[in-house]
């Protein structure tokens, strides 16, 4: 490789880690908490390849030891403080946006489309959630051990295939130990070996897979052994687990158009997407419509012999699959999901921008430095949203003002930084979003907590018992076993509002469901008091 190449490899790494200077200063947000701050794993207090990502949680189907490894040699070099874990995401995507230039040269693009292909990539703001985020690491580190494995892979006619073939299956299984997502990434060396065969006979090709469907189904095998299942446990999220078949395609349709719309025109992006919107018919047609150009465009580049960008479209494609609903999982769509696939996005198109013209002319090269340009205004005034809870859910409710979840999250953080009532035009104060909260979606997973926080406010803080009592009888509708909500229905027995028979139906109903030692206690005074 030449020092001109090299060069292209040393400007995007740097590029990626200025881009995210700003970010650094960020704190641990929102599942930082659970998956490193408080992960036990993480902290040494039991063990790596043993456990779930989050030991309490193992129905939610995450292991990935070797990312929760590199959280715990943080930690264990720099302690439990944000910069340093940060700093790692911020180097790991360089070392992935300088592995793109290499993935983009080996699929035979020439230096000056390798180099745009790393800039795209280092720059792309739907990357800021995976790079800001200290949980986005697992992304990042699967992704670099997965084009590392694409790498060593290498063509049908390198030397030593078959050799190079099994040194590709274990990286593999190291960015399938990053990010379960990354099983799927064989499907890419079956394609790249189809499409760059040449004269040699399916049988050699299929030799080569063999290594990595071993790696496969070993990985398959330890992923059982230690979680009990393959996959999360469908009741945690049984309104996509219980989806047939038709809405399952339907939905995957529906995730890839976002996702294909997203990486062409990345704004506004979010921390948490409305998940209603992608079972709503009009987006799974506007999906289909998305996978048929896609299809359409690999045909045409395919006669066209554009195999660099046919390549990029493919890796494209494997790198989404896993997030298309084909099997069950927690969430409809996040940024972070992205991240592998954008790898091939950003080949294809720079391969589109550039051709194969080594000097692109000046139109080409004027249009690439605008789009770099716009990707890295937006990269840069996102990070920040990451700084801190409030940020981020700012944030969320900036870009998806219909989503219950975002203000539900942002109401609770300004509840917990005692911003009850309205503060100013950009700071509106918990009650002002828990009641947008219960507007935008009434019968929200969370609409029970929601009125419960209202009638807390409404009692303890404008002395408006009836309203109060309404807020926690909302509640109970929706959540009949939220004892909070009894316990504090049963409380405004002396203004009047609540029966004393009733009262104390709510007290023992609340003692019937074990509550803190703390509330118990109350809840039996209550009793008794109402006893005399």
């Amino acid at each position: 490789m030449g020092a001109s190449r090299w060069s292209y490899h040393a400007v995007c790494a740097v590029f990626a880690v200025l881009l995210y200077l700003n970010a650094l200063p960020g704190g641990f947000v929102y599942d930082d908490l659970t998956y490193v701050q408080e992960n036990p794993s993480v902290l040494g207090e039991t063990g790596v390849f043993d456990q779930p990502l989050a030991p309490e949680h193992p129905e939610l189907g995450l292991y990935r030891p070797l990312t929760v490894l590199t959280y715990r040699w943080t930690h264990q070099l720099a302690g439990m403080q944000p910069f340093p874990f940060h700093l790692g995401n911020a180097l790991l995507h360089a070392l992935a946006s300088l592995l793109v230039v290499s993935l983009a040269g080996f699929l035979g693009a020439g230096r000056a489309t390798a180099g745009l292909a790393g800039l795209l990539f280092a720059a792309h703001p739907i990357h800021v959630e995976a790079v800001a985020w200290v949980v986005g690491r697992a992304e990042i580190l699967a992704t670099c051990f997965a084009l590392l494995a694409i790498l060593v892979h290498g063509r049908p006619s390198d030397r030593r295939p078959l050799s190079r073939a099994a040194l590709a299956s274990l990286l593999y299984g190291a960015a399938a130990l990053s990010k379960e997502s990354a099983l799927c990434l064989p499907a890419f060396f079956l394609l790249h070996d189809l499409v760059r065969r040449d004269a040699l006979p399916l049988r050699a090709l299929a030799l080569r897979l063999l290594p990595s469907a071993l790696v496969c189904l070993a990985l398959v095998a330890l992923r059982i052994a230690v979680l009990d299942r393959f996959g999360p446990d469908p009741s945690t999220h049984a309104y996509l687990a219980n989806l047939d078949l038709l809405e399952r395609a339907r939905l995957g349709l529906a995730v890839f158009g976002r996702s294909l719309r997203l990486l062409l025109v990345p704004y506004p992006t979010s921390v948490h997407y409305d998940p209603r919107p992608f079972f709503a018919a009009q987006a799974a047609a506007l999906g289909g419509l998305a996978l048929l150009a896609t299809l359409l465009l690999g045909i045409g580049l395919r006669r066209a012999r554009r195999r660099t960008a046919l390549l990029g479209l493919l890796l494209f494609g494997v790198g989404l699959l896993p997030f298309l609903h084909l099997v069950p999982f927690g969430d409809v769509f996040a940024d972070r999901f992205l991240y592998l696939a954008s790898t091939g996005y950003c080949v294809t198109l720079a391969s589109v921008l550039f051709t194969a013209a080594r000097r692109p002319g000046p139109v080409r090269l004027a249009l690439a430095l605008l789009l770099l340009a716009c990707f890295s205004t937006l990269t840069l005034n996102r990070n920040p949203a990451f700084r801190n809870q409030i940020a981020l859910w700012r944030d969320a409710v900036r870009s998806q003002p219909a989503a219950s979840f975002a203000h539900f999250q942002l109401a609770d953080q300004y509840r917990r930084a005692g911003l009850l009532e309205y503060q100013s035009e950009s700071r509106k104060g918990a009650i002002y979003h828990y009641l947008e909260s219960l507007r935008v979606e009434p019968e929200s997973p969370r609409a029970a907590e929601a009125h419960l926080r209202l009638g807390e406010y409404a009692g303890a803080r404008m002395g408006d018992a009836a309203a109060a009592a309404r807020h926690y009888r909302a509640a109970l509708a929706r959540a009949p076993t939220l004892y909070e909500a009894m316990l504090d229905l049963a409380a405004l027995e002396p203004q009047g509002v609540v029966g004393r028979q009733e009262a104390r139906e709510l007290l023992i109903r609340a003692l019937g469901l074990n509550p803190p030692a703390e509330l118990a206690e109350a809840a039996r005074r209550m009793l008794e008091e109402l006893r005399d």
